[in-house]
């Protein structure tokens, strides 16, 4: 831990001098051109160039949508492009290429040959629509030596395009095409507000002039750095004007990185310590160590939580010793039942069906700590190659193990049931209210904290025994989030998760309160999220 901390301070002490420099640089600005009041700058100016910078990060989102096509939503390229410009805004020194090829590889499906081609594209379309600003520039000033340059330039680019056989040139030029599209659109916006008080040769100067040093300034915001260029216009006007539409650039990815970097499981931290990438690296699924191997250990563990369960538990283990007699010959399964505390007689019921099968077992929690505790003991205490935890009301009956098992023995790491998922051979039936209810808690969920994941807690899944150590032992829920946190923590490590649609059924007894165990859900992933997240946070 000691040995890479200097790493992180290192950094962050670069990051500090340079944004210490750029705010030095903007306090003489200020001090050259006069205070905001004597802009004259009007509120609905302001408004109009709050807006044009939203419109410019959601074109820039729909660029790369339009790029990947049906691979990633829309939704998932506004996240995407929020997480990429945060990082660019934070900490310009980190390679943003190697950053967003890692990234885009770990949370999508992608292939890396279609990522390559995304970033050399993008990459050298900046480079050519920087070289078109400076040529458009130089066109409106009639500086014939500046026009020739940049018209070179942007030749150059287009040059290598042509000769990197793996960039594509349709892919390029249609990435530099809409590239084109976004600043033309973005600077007609913010070039309407300047026309009031400068010329359009000017407006659209300081524009371009201002929107390719952010894009390429190493300074934390651009700060001052982005500004210092306006000197030759010696307009207050257009200085003041440019620094709202800077700030109205910084501002909403601020504001929607609140959400998207820890839903992504960073911290801020994580931005200045270059060890970063490396971590995204890390796809554990492809590394899988041999499972200890134990001639007495069974095929699979069934983990039963068990709170006053009386009533539901007999008939779900019967159907449970009816499958595993049933299937004797192919697998091997124990059951675990968790006794959390009870009040009710589920102790004496899970003993007699102990006493009476030795594949059954019990464990008793002292008091009731809540159903994840019971779950994570279960699952620690387990000695099958793959554990299931499954509610004991049997709402989803035993027999959907059958389509778990070829997920966990083709290596995926968890196999989680879903009743959001629809199949044609799967009947899911739930009341309207709680079916609302639970679409939207889900789309929650997913937007908050695990994205990908459609549901997260349904009382049917299965973990390899060889990653249940890392995950049970770093989980602190107790309670209903217990599993929202586990998921998270998958995510987290890069393990493969994969969602089966199952048969479920509602059964009575339920001790869910849809309003009140909603609310205590959220203040749940706010806490795991705070708690939890971070790639170097355990490095």
């Amino acid at each position: 831990m000691e040995a890479k901390r200097p790493e992180i301070f290192d950094l962050f002490r670069i990051y500090r001098l340079l944004f210490i420099t750029g705010l030095g640089i903007f306090a003489l600005l200020i001090y050259h051109f006069g205070g905001f009041e004597s802009s004259g700058i009007s509120f609905n100016s302001i408004i109009l160039l709050f807006g044009a910078a939203c419109l410019g990060l959601f074109l820039r989102s729909l660029r790369r949508k339009l790029f990947f096509g049906k691979e990633i939503s829309l939704h998932q390229s506004m996240s995407f492009e929020v997480v990429m410009q945060y990082l660019h805004f934070m900490s310009p020194l980190l390679p943003e290429k190697t950053f967003e090829s890692e990234f885009l590889a770990r949370e999508t499906r992608i292939s890396s040959e279609k990522i390559s081609l995304w970033l050399h594209s993008r990459v050298l379309g900046v480079y050519f629509i920087c070289s078109l600003a400076g040529l458009l520039v130089s066109i409106l000033y009639a500086s014939l030596v500046f026009s020739v340059i940049f018209a070179v330039s942007a030749a150059a680019a287009l040059l290598v395009a042509f000769l990197r056989k793996h960039i594509g040139v349709l892919s390029y030029v249609n990435s530099v095409v809409f590239g084109v599209i976004v600043w033309g659109l973005e600077g007609l916006v913010v070039t309407s507000v300047l026309n009031h008080f400068v010329s359009p040769a000017d407006s659209w100067t300081a524009y371009l002039i201002l929107t390719a040093v952010i894009e390429l300034s190493p300074v934390p915001f651009a700060v001052g750095l982005a500004e210092l260029p306006l000197l030759i216009f010696e307009s207050p006007v257009i200085f003041w004007l440019c620094v709202v539409f800077h700030l109205s650039r910084i501002i909403p990815v601020l504001a929607l990185s609140a959400v998207y970097i820890t839903r992504y499981k960073f911290k801020i931290s994580d931005f200045f310590n270059p060890r970063i990438i490396e971590f995204l690296h890390r796809y554990p699924e492809q590394e899988i160590p041999g499972i200890e191997e134990n001639e007495d250990a069974p095929d699979v563990s069934i983990v039963i939580p068990a709170y006053n369960e009386e009533q539901r538990l007999p008939a779900f283990m019967k159907d449970i010793l009816n499958y595993i007699e049933a299937n004797s010959s192919r697998l091997s399964i124990e059951v675990v039942i968790v006794d959390d505390g009870s009040s009710d007689n589920t102790v004496e019921v899970a003993q007699k069906l102990a006493g009476e099968n030795p594949s059954v077992r019990l464990l008793r929690q002292v008091r009731n700590q809540g159903k994840g505790a019971a779950v994570r003991r279960g699952m620690l205490e387990a000695k099958g190659r793959y554990a299931l935890y499954a509610d004991a009301d049997g709402a989803t009956p035993i027999r959907e193990l059958d389509k778990f098992i070829p997920f966990i023995e083709n290596r995926d790491k968890i196999v989680i049931g879903s009743r959001n998922i629809s199949a044609s051979d799967v009947k899911q039936e739930r009341e309207g209210l709680r079916s609302v209810m639970g679409a939207a808690f889900y789309k929650m969920v997913n937007f908050l904290a695990v994205p990908g994941i459609k549901d997260t807690q349904c009382g049917f899944k299965m973990y390899r025994r060889d990653i249940i150590h890392k995950i049970f032992t770093r989980s602190l829920e107790n309670g209903w989030a217990f599993d929202v946190e586990l998921l998270y923590l998958a995510q987290l490590m890069g393990h493969s998760i994969v969602e089966v649609p199952v048969n479920w059924h509602e059964v009575e007894g339920s001790k869910i309160s849809p309003v009140k165990d909603a609310l205590k859900m959220l203040a749940a992933i706010f806490r795991i999220r705070s708690r939890q997240g971070g790639f170097l946070s355990d490095s």
